[in-house]
């Protein structure tokens, strides 16, 4: 499959620089443009985006992207999963109707192949849900679930997904703050969990599957 007019054998080898970290690199070149489609989805559509989620649940996330590349329109996306079997809703065409003019703005093959580049020099990887160390919790979400996860650490922590927790707090962190920080995550973590966090600015930009 080709996406954004890309060659499988470029796709594969963007793809394969965020995924051997974890050791999960992509075997074939459908696997690749699996990773390659999934990491455009986590640029073009926002967290927890349940009309992108149903899509790729429904179609799978190459053939979902490659529709919305070649300008699908509502009615045609709702009959295509309409013709899954999947239950939806009255109001999907107009759904996807909305979500279309949210996502085509953000198409750029440039900025996806920006972001698997930087991710690979920052030694940052990509799980997908049939990963091994996917963390199954955040399938209850359902179409609202992540598409795929940036992640970066050491990759022996994935295997403690499993047994995972945030650390949540001010952006205006004080001296106070970063200090029970470093003490609440050291204590943690000698105790096991994972600490897992959304990289934003504040006191967490450092604790990333610590």
């Amino acid at each position: 499959m080709m996406l954004f007019g890309l060659e499988e054998s470029t796709v594969v080898a963007l793809t394969g620089g965020v995924r051997a970290s974890a050791g999960s690199g992509p075997t074939d070149a459908a696997a690749a443009a699996d990773v390659f489609a999934r990491a455009a989805w986590t640029g073009i559509s926002e967290p927890g985006d349940g009309a992108a989620g149903l899509l790729v649940q429904g179609l799978g996330a190459g053939p979902a992207l490659s529709a919305v590349l070649d300008l699908w329109t509502g009615a045609r996306l709702a009959g295509a999963l309409a013709a899954t079997g999947l239950p939806l809703t009255d109001d999907l065409q107009a759904l996807l109707e909305q979500a279309l003019q949210r996502w085509r703005p953000r198409l750029s093959s440039a900025e996806v192949i920006r972001s698997l580049q930087q991710a690979a020099r920052a030694s940052a990887g990509l799980l997908v849900p049939t990963d091994a160390h996917w963390p199954r919790g955040v399938d209850d979400l359902a179409v609202h679930a992540p598409i795929a996860l940036w992640w970066r650490g050491i990759p022996t922590a994935l295997t403690a997904l499993s047994n995972s927790i945030a650390l949540v707090g001010a952006r205006a962190a004080t001296g106070y703050g970063e200090h029970v920080t470093m003490e609440a995550s050291a204590g943690l973590v000698d105790r096991g969990f994972l600490i897992v966090s959304g990289a934003g600015y504040g006191l967490f930009p450092s604790l990333k599957l610590l």
